[in-house]
Parts: structure tokens; C-alpha cells; sequence
């Protein structure tokens, strides 16, 4: 099951596989489309990046219940945010029992930069 959301100037695409045992990984796509535009570009990189997030929040949380140890995400498309991450799980200690597989927030950190 993957994320796809498409609009009249951008579109985005992410889905998310086991590359190992315990190692999930993550592709995002952005793509952006030529042509008269409605909003000014900024606008439109924004809603960009936030459809992809919500994408790389749900396919990170699917691979981790399913078992996934480590997260992995891929993003392609956007200059700003293209590159390889980890994602790391962080969950407060006052709500570590009753989230016990479900991610509070999702934190990226660069791998390769």
C-alpha cells in the first residue's frame, strides 16, 4: 500500500519495502509540472513537501509494524530535500506504554550529507 496524491501543479508519490530483514526503506517522488502555475512557487513546494511527509510518516509506520528495526527514506525530485535519511522513532517516556509500536513524532536525519 503506498501514498500517492496528485494536483494540478505537483504531483508526489511514496512507497515503502523491506530492503533486508528488519530494514525498511522508503521512496519518495516529487515531481513538479511546467505551466501557468495558481500559486507562487514557495506555495507550491510547501504543499509539496508536506504531502510527502505525510507520505514518508505513514510508510515508515507501516514498516514498522510490520517488524521493521530501521527506517530508511529516499526522496527524489526536490532539490531542497532529495538525499538518503534515517528515520528515528521518538517517543516521550510518559507515553512509551501506551505507544508501544506506533511513532509519537518522526525525526530525519541526514545519512549522506
Amino acid at each position: 500500500m503506498s501514498y500517492s496524491t496528485v494536483h494540478d501543479n505537483y504531483g508526489v508519490y511514496v512507497d515503502g519495502r523491506f530492503a533486508s530483514p528488519g530494514q525498511w526503506v522508503v521512496h519518495g517522488v516529487v515531481t513538479y509540472r511546467p505551466g501557468p502555475q495558481v500559486s507562487s512557487k514557495a506555495d507550491q513546494e510547501s504543499e509539496a513537501r508536506l504531502d510527502l511527509m505525510v507520505g514518508i510518516a505513514r510508510e515508515s509506520q507501516r514498516g514498522r509494524a510490520a517488524g521493521a528495526r530501521n527506517v530508511h527514506v529516499f526522496i527524489e525530485g526536490d532539490k531542497e530535500l532529495a538525499g538518503l535519511f534515517a528515520v528515528k522513532m521518538v517517543i516521550p517516556p510518559w507515553r512509551a506504554s501506551e505507544m508501544k509500536s506506533s511513532p509519537y513524532r518522526l525525526r530525519f536525519r541526514t545519512t549522506n550529507r
